[in-house]
């Protein structure tokens, strides 16, 4: 896959402007129309959240946890691994090799959470339906 594509290319779908103002809306619009070499922790952690475009974006987000297990977007560090964490379990279990790969950075964050004595509550409520 090429990362300077967009979501909307990759896709073969624009889906128009938004009809409604918010801004998350907005925001979604916004990103699937960013070429993926520009998304940032964030972009992944909104974009997952909202349960768009999954298929693309958790094995891209994956790479960047692997990297980093508590990159983070605006909220707290980890805050990108509880939105991948969050995904629904039907995409694990047709996707089994990137549940391996998240259960593996998941353990590393609980780990470096603890050895920095800082709590591992929203990792942990994020994995708990594993």
């Amino acid at each position: 896959m090429d990362p300077h594509l967009t979501l909307a290319r990759i896709e073969g779908r624009d889906g128009g402007e938004p009809t409604f103002s918010s801004h998350l809306v907005q925001t979604c619009h916004r990103l699937r129309h960013k070429p993926l070499v520009q998304f940032t922790a964030e972009d992944f952690r909104i974009l997952l959240g909202q349960d768009i475009s999954v298929d693309v974006l958790l094995p891209l987000a994956l790479t960047v946890l692997e990297e980093d297990p508590l990159a983070e977007g605006d909220y707290y560090p980890g805050d990108l691994l509880v939105a991948a964490l969050r995904v629904a379990p039907a995409y694990f279990i047709a996707h089994p090799e990137v549940g391996v790969r998240l259960r593996v950075v998941y353990r590393r964050a609980r780990t470096t959470l603890q050895d920095r004595g800082r709590r591992t509550t929203e990792i942990d409520e994020a994995a708990a339906g594993w």
